[in-house]
C-alpha cells in the first residue's frame, strides 16, 4: 500500500469514526432525556401522593428571591443549538491537521451531512424512537426536525461548494462530471435538496399546504434515491438506515390505521360500522365546524390529536384535530370524540360546505369517517400547583379545554383551588362551541372544591345579531334534549348581555340564568350552587394587568398553559416574564402549546 492510498484509506477511517461519535453522542443524550423525563414524571407522581398540607406548606413563594432570567424557553432553546452546533464543529475539526487539502474538509463535511439523514427522518416521523424514549410527541420534534435539516442543507453546501474551489480554478469541472457520474446525482440531490429547504419556508408552504406535504414527501423520496446513487459503497449504511426508518413508520401507520379502523373492537350499542367511524360534521355561518366522531373504542389523554381522513374528499390528506372532550371511564361506554376547527383551506372548508350541504340549507350532516391515533402527550401535570392558569387564542382552546375538564371531573388528585381561564378570539360566534362546553365541564365538576375565574377577550368590534342559537347546536347534538336546553340558554344569556350567573340556592345544572354587573367567580365547590358569571371585554387583552391580577389573589405556585398563535404566546410570555420580574415572583411556571 503506497502512501497515498494509506492517507486514503486513513482519511476513511477518520470520517467514519466522526459519523460513529455523530450518533453515539445523540442515543446518549436520546436516553438522558428519557431518563430524565420519567424520572421528573416519577417525582411529581411521588409529591401527589404526599399531598395534603406538606405539599402546599412548601409551594408557598420563599421569602427571598430566586435567579429570574426573562429569557425562559427563548434561552434554553439558544443553549441547545449552541450545543449542538459546538459539538459539530468539534467533530469537523477532529484529526484534521493543518496540511489537510480542500478535498479531506469537503469529504468530512459531506460524511457529517449523511450521518444527518437518519436524524431528520426520525424527527418527521409519526412513529420512532425518540417519542418513544423521550414521551415527546412527534409534532413537537418539527422544531429538531427544521433545525437538523437546516443544519444538514449547510453541511451538504459546504461539501459542494468546496469540491467547486478546488475544480474551478483548474478547469477540471467538466473533465470531473464526465469521468466519475456520480458528481452528477450530488448536483442533482443538492438542487432537489434546496428546493425543499425554499418550499419549507413559512410564505411558501402556506400557499397550499396540500400540495407541499405532497411534493415534500415525494421530493424526500427522490432525493435519497439521488444520495444513494451519488454514493460510495462505504457510505451507503446511513441511507439504508434512513430508508429502514421510513419503510419501518409507513408499516406501523399502516398496521396502526387498520386495527384503529377495525368495527369488531366496540360495543354492540354503538352501532358502528365494520370499517371507520360514522361522525356528525356540523358547522355555522361563521366558519365554525364541529366534528362528532361516534363508536370510540381507545382511550386517549388531554392535549392528544387524532388524524382525521374521509372517502367523501379523498384527494385530501389527512389532518390532525386535537380531541376536545375527555374519554368516559367505563369501557363499555359507546364514547364520542369532538373536533373543533376553523374553515381556512382545504379540508376544512370542503367539510365546512359538506355541512351546509351544498346551499341546500343544511347544517349538520353525517358521514364516515377513518382516524389515527391519538398521537402527543400534553407535558401538564395538573397536581402540583394551587393556581393554574389557562390561555387560549381561537382554536387554541381545543387544547386547554380538556385539561380544564380532567381538572374538575379529577380534583382529589391535585392541589389546585383556583383556576383562571382566558378565551380570546376575533368573534364571540368563535368561542361558542367552546364556552357550551365548558359550561358541562362545570356541571359536571360540583363537589370538586375548584374556583373558577373564566372572561372573555373579543379582538374585533362586537356585531349586532347574535348567533349563539346556531352556534349551541355544535357542542349539544348528541341528543334533542340537550340542543333545546343549549338553546334556552342561549336565548336567556343574549338577553342579559352575554353574562350569566346562577341565583345562590340553585343547582349547577340549572337553565335558569342572569345577567350581573359584578364579577363573579364560578364556583363549583358544593352541591347546592354555583355562580356563574363568564365577564367579556372588546379588545385585545392587558395580559399585564391579568396576571397581576391573579398574583394578587394566587398563593403557591402558578401554571400557565397557554396555546394560540404567534402573537398570544409571545405576548403571554413577555408579560408574565415582566410581572414576575416586578414583584419578585419565583414560583411562576409556563408551558407553551404552539399552532401551526
Amino acid at each position: 500500500m503506497d502512501s497515498r492510498e494509506t492517507v486514503t484509506h486513513s482519511r476513511g477511517s477518520d470520517n467514519r469514526l466522526v459519523a460513529a461519535l455523530f450518533w453515539i453522542v445523540v442515543a446518549i443524550v436520546i436516553t438522558l432525556v428519557g431518563l430524565l423525563s420519567k424520572s421528573r414524571h416519577a417525582h411529581r407522581r411521588l409529591d401527589g401522593e404526599k399531598g395534603g398540607g406538606l405539599k402546599r406548606w412548601y409551594s408557598v413563594p420563599l421569602p427571598w428571591p430566586e435567579p429570574y432570567s426573562p429569557a425562559g424557553q427563548l434561552l434554553r432553546t439558544g443553549l441547545a443549538l449552541a450545543a449542538y452546533w459546538s459539538f459539530l464543529c468539534f467533530l469537523l475539526l477532529f484529526r484534521i491537521v493543518g496540511g489537510s487539502g480542500v478535498e479531506t474538509v469537503a469529504f468530512r463535511f459531506g460524511w457529517l451531512g449523511l450521518a444527518h439523514v437518519p436524524l431528520v427522518v426520525l424527527a418527521v416521523s409519526q412513529l420512532n424512537v425518540i417519542s418513544l424514549a423521550t414521551g415527546i410527541s412527534h409534532r413537537r420534534l418539527r422544531w429538531m426536525h427544521r433545525w437538523v435539516a437546516r443544519t444538514f442543507f449547510l453541511l451538504c453546501t459546504v461539501h459542494g461548494v468546496l469540491f467547486l474551489v478546488e475544480w474551478i480554478p483548474d478547469d477540471f469541472f467538466w473533465t470531473e462530471l464526465k469521468i466519475v457520474p456520480r458528481v452528477k446525482h450530488g448536483i442533482f440531490a443538492w438542487a432537489l435538496l434546496s428546493w425543499m429547504a425554499i418550499s419549507s419556508l413559512s410564505p411558501v408552504r402556506g400557499l397550499s399546504y396540500e400540495f407541499f406535504i405532497f411534493q415534500h414527501a415525494a421530493s424526500a423520496v427522490a432525493f435519497i434515491l439521488l444520495l444513494h446513487w451519488h454514493l460510495l459503497k462505504q457510505s451507503e449504511p446511513s441511507i439504508y438506515c434512513a430508508a429502514a426508518v421510513v419503510c419501518l413508520d409507513w408499516v406501523l401507520r399502516v398496521f396502526g390505521f387498520a386495527y384503529r379502523n377495525l368495527g369488531r373492537h366496540v360495543p354492540t350499542c354503538c352501532g358502528r360500522p365494520r370499517w371507520g367511524y360514522e361522525a356528525t360534521v356540523i358547522a355555522d355561518s361563521e366558519g365554525v365546524t364541529a366534528l362528532w366522531v361516534n363508536g370510540i373504542h381507545f382511550d386517549w389523554k388531554p392535549g392528544q390529536h387524532v388524524f382525521v381522513w374521509t372517502p367523501q374528499f379523498w384527494l385530501q390528506s389527512s389532518h390532525p384535530f386535537t380531541i376536545v372532550n375527555v374519554h368516559d371511564q367505563d369501557p363499555n361506554q359507546c364514547r364520542r370524540i369532538l373536533l373543533v376547527m376553523q374553515t381556512k383551506h382545504g379540508f376544512t372548508k370542503k367539510l365546512n360546505r359538506f355541512a351546509h350541504g351544498r346551499g341546500s340549507g343544511e347544517e349538520s350532516r353525517t358521514l364516515r369517517v377513518f382516524i389515527s391515533g391519538p398521537f402527543g402527550q400534553s407535558g401538564a401535570d395538573l397536581g402540583l400547583s394551587e393556581t393554574l392558569v389557562f390561555i387560549s387564542a381561537s382554536t387554541g382552546s381545543s387544547y386547554n379545554l380538556p385539561l380544564i375538564e380532567s381538572l374538575a371531573v379529577g380534583s382529589e388528585d391535585t392541589v389546585a383551588r383556583s383556576v383562571h381561564v382566558l378565551l380570546v378570539a376575533r368573534r364571540k360566534a368563535h368561542l361558542d362551541v367552546y364556552l357550551q362546553r365548558l359550561r358541562s365541564v362545570l356541571r359536571n365538576g360540583v363537589g370538586s372544591g375548584l374556583v373558577f375565574h373564566v372572561r372573555i377577550a373579543i379582538t374585533a368590534q362586537a356585531e349586532l345579531g347574535s348567533q349563539d342559537d346556531e352556534h349551541a347546536r355544535l357542542v349539544e347534538a348528541g341528543s334533542e334534549e340537550d340542543v333545546e336546553a343549549g338553546s334556552e340558554r342561549s336565548d336567556e344569556l343574549r338577553n342579559s348581555g352575554d353574562s350569566f350567573l346562577n341565583r345562590p340556592g340553585e343547582p349547577c345544572g340549572s337553565d335558569t340564568f342572569s345577567g350581573s354587573d359584578n364579577e363573579q367567580d364560578v364556583e363549583i365547590g358544593n352541591g347546592e350552587g354555583a355562580n356563574f358569571h363568564f365577564p367579556e371585554t372588546t379588545g385585545r387583552p392587558d395580559l399585564g394587568e391579568y396576571f397581576d391580577d391573579i398574583m394578587d389573589m394566587a398563593c403557591g405556585r402558578i401554571d400557565v398553559y397557554v396555546c394560540g398563535g404567534k402573537s398570544i404566546v409571545d405576548g403571554t410570555r413577555e408579560s408574565l416574564a415582566k410581572v414576575s420580574h416586578l414583584r419578585r415572583q419565583t414560583n411562576v411556571f409556563l408551558h407553551v402549546e404552539g399552532q401551526g
